[in-house]
């Protein structure tokens, strides 16, 4: 993602003198470019999916793709990828798994694979925090056991895209640690190769450093002023 194309919308809402950035360092042009870093950082992971869905040879379905018809595909074998699945909080409790304060569940992707449902979140990095990776697990959990009532092999992945071992992770969850997987071994179970996406995602690290320090270079000549 370059972070020179990365644009912020801004209204009464998004003043940069209420920002976190703007406390620090009490300057607008600072604290503008440090909330465009943190967007782009953010939008990174959905262009990782994006990366990833560009890469996969294997066929891509609709994920408005009905219930019944997956089924029957995991049954026949196939091989395919959905990407942004959601499932209904009706449709889970259908199967008494309960679901609070949420409308659905989504997930960033399934694949199926030799008969065997993978249940995918990405995260770019290691560091979730306690609260929100128990929260990812869950939301795993729960889907997994969802299509288990239709005798489908799961295998949820929480995928910690940049993490070169899981024992390493600062990720903290109390259960189903199994979960837990890094890009390369996730590129394996994919078909894909990690080093052909990191060095897409890598091809515009210089174009940003380039516009970093050009940004940073007006910044100091305004404040000279």
């Amino acid at each position: 993602m370059k972070l020179r194309k990365v644009e912020i919308k801004k209204n009464k809402k998004n003043d940069i003198t209420k920002s976190g950035y703007y406390n620090v360092f009490g300057n607008k042009e600072i604290a503008e470019l440090c909330r465009k870093v943190q967007s782009t950082t953010i939008r990174n992971g959905n262009e990782l999916q994006d990366i990833i869905l560009g890469e996969l040879s294997v066929q891509k379905l609709d994920k408005k793709i009905d219930l019944d018809s997956l089924i029957k595909l995991v049954e026949s074998g196939a091989t395919f990828y959905i990407a942004n699945y959601k499932i209904s909080k009706k449709q889970l409790e259908e199967k008494d798994i309960k679901l609070k304060g949420k409308k659905s569940i989504d997930i960033d992707a399934i694949f199926c694979k030799d008969k065997v449902l993978y249940i995918i979140e990405y995260k770019q990095g290691d560091n979730l925090d306690t609260k929100k990776s128990q929260g990812e697990v869950e939301s795993l959990s729960k889907i997994s056991e969802f299509f288990q009532f239709y005798n489908i092999k799961t295998s949820p992945k929480l995928i910690m895209w940049i993490c070169d071992d899981v024992k390493n992770s600062s990720i903290k969850t109390t259960e189903n640690k199994e979960f837990l997987t890094t890009g390369k071994e996730a590129c394996d179970i994919l078909g894909i190769s990690f080093d052909n996406v990191e060095n897409i995602r890598k091809s515009d690290q210089e174009d940003n450093i380039a516009f970093f320090v050009e940004e940073f270079e007006k910044i100091k000549k305004s404040l000279k002023k």
